[in-house]
């Protein structure tokens, strides 16, 4: 009998275990399984052409995951983070999912004595993994060298100072190409007494450390970026009540040739005037326009497939997340969709 209620202790204690690893096993499966956390739904998702739809989900919705910038003009992808610039408060943020918003960079203030209100727009980062920043504020190119450390890469093309760097990316031979629209480009001001270049530009800076100059001839060069394979760089520009997206042969030298317009954003745009942006292109070749609607996407033959319209003007995207997500910015939001 005493041998009976033992084994019956044995098996009681064997179940109550098997139980317990029961729950923990379910519990964890869904941990695992567990959906990413939804944000609130910021705009919506127009689609035009059916290629649109092997881009994004029928259920794709755009998500605002953060927000509180003064200015946001760009951002990047990093290995788990997107980076966004603040032009307003002259910080660089990060953000992902697990660890939300974060300061990442401090800059100084207009340590070249410019009374602008604008700190940083364009990033990218170099063949060494380094990150480099369009100054916008102080009219010249940085490199993060270590931890608060910066050095300036580009300041001066013949001996003028640049109007104000906006857009950057680099190429795969570690050549880094700009944009210099007009001085204060977030206002579109051409004509102010500090402006010393008498044209807005597209520039390299390469990998031995020279600046050339690639183009002069448009209006207000902003967001640009390289065609998968490279032989076509992409260039958002604006003129008075016009919006287009230039595309530039690069040559054998990484020179560019004439440029031809790729795409007529302005119907598009239609009555909501405002600033163009930044601009992505994704491994397929579509491209992704930041606009005073939104996103606005155009196929590598240069059809407007679909748009991703935000509830404020759209200044940035990129692209991260392994191809999985796109990243936007409006001033004081930052978005994503998943694709």
């Amino acid at each position: 009998m005493k041998m009976l209620t033992k084994i019956n202790r044995v098996i009681l204690v064997m179940g109550v275990f098997a139980l317990v690893s029961t729950f923990y096993t379910i519990g964890a499966t869904k941990k695992q399984t567990q959906e990413p956390q939804i944000f609130p739904q910021y705009g919506k998702i127009e689609k035009i052409d059916d290629k649109f739809g092997e881009i994004f989900k029928p259920a794709a919705v755009v998500e605002k995951v953060s927000e509180g910038f003064i200015s946001a003009q760009a951002c990047l992808w990093t290995k788990d983070s997107v980076l966004v610039s603040d032009t307003g408060s002259n910080i660089i943020y990060s953000w992902n999912e697990k660890k939300g918003l974060n300061t990442f960079q401090r800059l100084r203030v207009y340590s070249t004595g410019l009374k602008q209100l604008y700190g940083p727009a364009g990033l990218t980062i170099d063949q060494s993994g380094k990150l480099v920043v369009c100054h916008h504020g102080d009219r010249r190119i940085l490199r993060k060298e270590s931890q608060n450390h910066f050095v300036s890469i580009a300041e001066y093309f013949n001996w003028c100072r640049f109007n104000g760097p906006y857009g950057i990316v680099r190429k795969s031979n570690g050549d880094i190409y700009f944009t210099d629209p007009p001085f204060d480009s977030i206002e579109q001001c051409d004509t102010v007494p500090s402006k010393e270049l008498i044209f807005n530009g597209i520039y390299r800076i390469t990998k031995n450390g020279f600046i050339d100059l690639l183009s002069s001839k448009l209006n207000s060069p902003m967001g640009l970026a390289f065609s998968p394979d490279e032989k076509f760089l992409y260039v958002l520009n604006q003129s008075e009540g016009k919006y287009e997206v230039e595309r530039f042969p690069v040559k054998k030298d990484d020179t560019l040739e004439k440029p031809e317009m790729f795409f007529d954003l302005t119907g598009v745009i239609k009555e909501k005037k405002g600033q163009l942006g930044g601009v992505a292109v994704d491994k397929q070749g579509n491209l992704y326009a930041a606009t005073p609607i939104g996103i606005v996407v155009v196929s590598k033959e240069g059809k407007h497939i679909g748009s991703i319209l935000t509830d404020t003007p759209a200044t940035s995207c990129a692209i991260g997340d392994n191809g999985k997500t796109i990243f936007i910015t409006t001033r004081n939001t930052l978005c994503r969709v998943r694709l």
